[in-house]
């Protein structure tokens, strides 16, 4: 893969599936990104009533990576 010996491969994998990602958060943790997750579902929506069929950008922002205009 991408010219990696595969004995660099298995050494890099092992230390991947080794490492200790602290998967464990708070529930207060938990409960924040709870209320900011539906917060942003709200906004979502209001914006999906408000133009429930918006238009596709068509400007060139997407294709040279400058969103400033939106």
């Amino acid at each position: 893969v991408g010219g990696l010996p595969l004995a660099e491969l298995n050494q890099l994998e092992l230390q991947f599936l080794l490492n200790d990602f602290h998967l464990i958060i708070s529930s207060a943790e938990m409960q924040h990104y709870a209320k900011q997750l539906i917060l942003f579902s709200s906004s979502a929506d209001s914006l999906t009533q408000q133009n429930p069929h918006p238009q596709p950008c068509t400007c060139t922002c997407t294709k040279s990576g400058d969103r400033s205009r939106h």
